[in-house]
Order: C-alpha cells, then sequence, then structure tokens
C-alpha cells in the first residue's frame, strides 16, 4: 500500500512535469506570427522586418498551458468577494499589477508549496513507512505557499504607508515654504514632485496627472489620499482643501498640520520605544538569567554529587 502511494505521489509530478516540457518546446519550434510575416516586410522596411522577427512573441500563440492558467488566474480573481479590495491593496502597495496577475502569482507560490511539501513528505513518509506525513506535508505546503504573498502584500502596504509618513513631513515643509515665497498650490505641488521620489511624492505626481486631465486640485488630492489609506495623509488634505474653499492662507494651515505630523512622529516614536523595552527583556528573562543562574548553581551541584 504505501509502495502505490509513494508511487501516485512521485509519478503525477513527474508526469505534469514532461507534460510542461513537451508543450513548451512544441510551442516554441512552431514558426510564429511574427516570424511569418517578416519576410513579406522585407521590401517595406528593415526596422520592420527586425520588429517582427525580435517582438513575434508579442503576435505569437499563446502556449496551452501558459493560456489556460492566465484563464484560472483571471477567473479565481472575479470569483473573489474581495476583488476591489484587493485592487485597493496593490495600489496601496504601490504595484502596478492586476488583481487576475497577483492570484497568478499566487497560484505559482502555492504550487511551489505543494511541491516542496511533496519532496519533504516523500522522504519522511519513507523513513516512518506510512503515507499520512507525506498528505500532511503538502497540505502545509499548499496553505503556507497560498498565504504567504497576502501576508508579504500586507507588509508592504504598512512599510509603504509608515514611509509615506516619514516622507510627508519634509513634503508638507517644503509646500509651506513654497507658499510663503509667492507660488500658487498646483505650482508648489509640481516642486514637490519634483524634489523627491517617495511614496509621498508619487500621490503628488498622480494628483497633478488627474489635475491635467481636468479635475479639480481638491477633487484630485481627496481621491489619492483616499486609494493612499493614510489617515495623516487625509486628515492633511482636507484641511488643505478646507482652507482652500474658505479662501483663507495657506500658509497657516500647512504649518499647523506640520506641527500635528511631528507630535504623532513623536508619539509613535514613544510608543516604538515602550514596546521595544519590552521586547528586550525576552532575551534578558529567558537567555541571560538562566545562563547567570547556571552558572551560579553549577559548581554547588558539582560539589554536592562529588561529597564534598
Amino acid at each position: 500500500m504505501l509502495s502505490v502511494a509513494l508511487a501516485i505521489v512521485i509519478g503525477v509530478p513527474c508526469g505534469v512535469g514532461v507534460f510542461l516540457v513537451i508543450t513548451t518546446l512544441s510551442s516554441a519550434l512552431e514558426s510564429t506570427r511574427g516570424r511569418r510575416i517578416a519576410p513579406y516586410l522585407s521590401d517595406v522596411s528593415t526596422d520592420a522586418h527586425h520588429v517582427a522577427v525580435s517582438a513575434g512573441a508579442a503576435v505569437a500563440q499563446r502556449r496551452p498551458f501558459r493560456a489556460a492558467f492566465e484563464k484560472l488566474s483571471v477567473s479565481l480573481s472575479r470569483r473573489n468577494i474581495a476583488h476591489d479590495s484587493v485592487h485597493t491593496v496593490l495600489r496601496r502597495a504601490g504595484r502596478r499589477e492586476t488583481p487576475s496577475e497577483w492570484t497568478g502569482r499566487r497560484l505559482l507560490w502555492t504550487l511551489t508549496g505543494v511541491i516542496a511539501g511533496l519532496v519533504s513528505g516523500v522522504g519522511y513518509s519513507a523513513s516512518v513507512a506510512s503515507v499520512t506525513p507525506a498528505i500532511g506535508f503538502v497540505l502545509l505546503g499548499g496553505m503556507a505557499g497560498w498565504w504567504l504573498p497576502l501576508w508579504w502584500l500586507r507588509r508592504q502596504c504598512k512599510t509603504r504607508a509608515r514611509d509615506l509618513e516619514s516622507e510627508m513631513m519634509s513634503g508638507l515643509e517644503l509646500l509651506g515654504l513654497c507658499l510663503a515665497a509667492g507660488e500658487d498650490l498646483v505650482s508648489a505641488l509640481a516642486r514637490i514632485s519634483r524634489a523627491g521620489s517617495g511614496p509621498f511624492t508619487q500621490v503628488i505626481r498622480e494628483s497633478l496627472s488627474r489635475v491635467d486631465l481636468g479635475v479639480s486640485v481638491s477633487v484630485a488630492l481627496h481621491e489619492r489620499a483616499a486609494l493612499a489609506g493614510v489617515p495623516s495623509l487625509s486628515r492633511a488634505i482636507e484641511h488643505i482643501t478646507a482652507t482652500l474653499e474658505r479662501g483663507t492662507p495657506l500658509v497657516d494651515a500647512v504649518s499647523a498640520q506640520v506641527a500635528d505630523i511631528r507630535e504623532e512622529a513623536k508619539q509613535r516614536l514613544l510608543e516604538s520605544a515602550g514596546r521595544n523595552e519590552v521586547l528586550m527583556l525576552i532575551p534578558l528573562v529567558f537567555l541571560i538569567l538562566p545562563v547567570t543562574i547556571a552558572f551560579a548553581i553549577f559548581p554547588g551541584l558539582i560539589a554536592i554529587q562529588s561529597g564534598l
């Protein structure tokens, strides 16, 4: 029974691998459409011939497995209840891929986890003469591969939000200086967008792109702030747009926002210091203190055992 199970577990991945190799080679050996039309473009232009040959992948026939994989990714992405939230999280993480592309990447990670669990499970099952651990390893590998991209995406969102908050204070200070020098809001925002390359300046550049399309400044800033999902940025944009609507000076409002953001940063630093102080007790209590006690008690135990 064990030999049959191991044969199935090992034979199925090997068969899938052989199928992938055969389909890939057969598709690679086939003449693509770009190569077929390249001879007819030689008389028109040498550049056109070169583009048709080198960029034949753009007009090439899709591999059967790749087309099926992309279709599966799109289907899973559309059936996902949180499709819109995945799109929002991808944008907040600074990634340009679509939800279907991210789902395809997640499927690849799941397949990698299943293969890793299969390899580990077969080795362990052979040593204990049981197929149950192999099934458990496969399930654990698949679950880990399915949830790892989601965990990494959320981590990227948190990291980018922290980077945006740390850059926003400097950006608002520069905005206040530009406004105090007599520039209008759009010119000041354009200067900030050219001065940096972080998440905050990317938000400003996207807002200016919307303004160039005819959207008002306040609406564009509100849209980008809502997409970024950072509360401090949303509050700052809310105060700036409210100041614009009331017609009051922007310099005072921006200076007040800089002071509030600086105070929030100081509060977060104190909270982080408190958490790290507690974490520093872990090696002290569980590593240094037991070693100290062992050094203090060990000579006495040796003396007691030797009868001294």
